[in-house]
């Protein structure tokens, strides 16, 4: 161990369980802090991944994303996410079974598809608005998950109004239990302890996986006719070279990471765009009049949406100070990749600090600042704005949920009685391995 931490860049020496602590508070706080000591590279070592090589640098951010799978693994970097998305999803895995589903997957999320995702977002927002508590606060965040998960079961279940109830219930039940911090911080305590958190955890998993596994039975008797019908699309898939078809383990661990990632990721990415935009009354009112000169006070629509540049920034400019997953991880398989000219050992894990890349001055003058307006007349540089992670592994819905946070950011904003109940933007909190709202972004609303 002691030869292990000469050879990599440096970083706090605080224990690892003072490190991991720090971290789970306020993940923000501690990645800005040790950014400024010690620069665009530098070590960490958190529980349950050991070493873990933090890199902010555009170049050294390029290196991460684009070495081969035989150099870094990303699928197994990510094993701690096994709790919830299973092993064999495109998530979690590195093989070219990965790959196969990457490239299946892709499709849904095409730029054909995404008028229709606005449109989802759209109505499922104006729904889930008009049944809101009015004069009282209340957090923002499970309604805004209630409501990312409606688009995506619309979307992609193509079931009826109580069996999609039915899944969207067991699967917030599930995903609230494996959230638990015994249970996801230590995966590989026994699968079946049937006590505390676990038994919870193991309930509700069996409960949403027999629901599942049911709905693909009924699906191989009576075929869905959408295009987008997922469970459908998968049962029919072409596997190439012979492969049989997909199993009720796989087809499982891909529903729940289309549906259950797809709904946390824009949920909490949609959180920190309202907190970013209503804790700056000056923002969210340049926003709001934007809104309304565009809608010319007729209901909004998505042909409204391209002509909305102010929200378009801020909601980028909330992206970059707030990303969800400030930490990207690598696992180094082998010797010949380098951070910073110094070689890193096989089993170390390297990461792109998002947080870090976000917050430089070289790229963004004064950055710590909320600053739509720097948006209005550039694009970033490359890999000097990664929220949805780069190369092979990017985020496959990138862009349908950018349009979706869009749609959805814009249709609540025009709800001028919707106000944070502490105007200013809270600090972040490690769930999983995303940082929420603190607070989950409580606020009032008056209708």
């Amino acid at each position: 161990m002691k030869n292990t931490r000469c050879r990599l860049p440096p970083g706090p020496s605080a224990p690892t369980l003072v490190q991991s602590v720090r971290f789970l508070r306020d993940p923000y706080a501690m990645l800005a802090a040790q950014h400024t000591r010690f620069g665009d590279a530098f070590t960490l070592r958190l529980a349950g991944m050991g070493a873990l090589v933090m890199v902010s640098d555009p170049e050294g951010i390029r290196n991460i994303v684009a070495a081969p799978p035989d150099m870094l693994a990303a699928g197994r970097a990510r094993g701690i996410l096994d709790v919830i998305y299973g092993t064999r999803s495109l998530l979690t895995r590195d093989d070219g079974e990965q790959a196969w589903q990457r490239r299946f997957l892709m499709p849904l999320f095409h730029r054909s598809h995404v008028t229709r995702g606005q449109q989802l977002a759209l109505e499922a927002t104006r729904e889930a608005v008009a049944t809101w508590p009015a004069d009282r606060p209340f957090p923002l965040v499970p309604r805004l998950m209630s409501i990312t998960t409606d688009v995506l079961m619309r979307k992609f279940l193509k079931a009826d109004r109580d069996e999609s109830l039915h899944v969207k219930e067991l699967l917030h039940a599930f995903i609230e239990s494996a959230h638990q911090p015994l249970v996801f911080h230590l995966p590989r305590f026994p699968a079946r302890l049937s006590a505390g958190p676990w038994q919870r955890y193991n309930r509700a998993r069996d409960r949403l996986d027999t629901c599942l596994r049911e709905l693909c039975a009924t699906r191989r008797t009576s075929p869905g006719t959408a295009d987008d019908d997922l469970v459908t699309a998968l049962l029919r898939a072409d596997r190439p070279g012979g492969v049989p078809p997909l199993d009720d383990d796989t087809l499982r661990d891909l529903f729940v990471v289309v549906l259950g990632s797809g709904a946390e990721t824009v949920t909490y990415s949609l959180a920190w765009v309202m907190e970013a935009i209503l804790a700056h009354q000056e923002t969210a009112d340049r926003a709001r009049a934007e809104l309304r000169e565009v809608t010319g006070g007729s209901p909004l629509t998505v042909d409204h949406l391209p002509r909305l540049p102010y929200l378009t920034a801020a909601v980028t400019e909330a992206l970059r100070l707030y990303p969800i997953n400030p930490i990207v991880p690598r696992r180094v398989l082998g010797p010949g990749f380098a951070v910073a000219g110094v070689p890193l050992p096989a089993g170390v894990h390297v990461a792109v600090n998002s947080c870090g890349a976000h917050r430089r001055a070289v790229a963004y003058p004064d950055p710590c600042r909320f600053r739509p307006e720097r948006w209005l007349d550039t694009r970033p540089a490359p890999y000097t704005w990664v929220p949805f992670g780069g190369g092979a592994r990017k985020c496959i819905a990138a862009y349908f949920a950018l349009n979706e946070l869009q749609a959805m950011a814009a249709s609540l904003l025009l709800e001028d009685g919707l106000r944070l109940v502490n105007p200013v933007v809270s600090p972040g909190r490690l769930l999983g391995d995303m940082v929420v709202p603190s607070e989950g972004t409580v606020v009032t609303f008056t209708s």
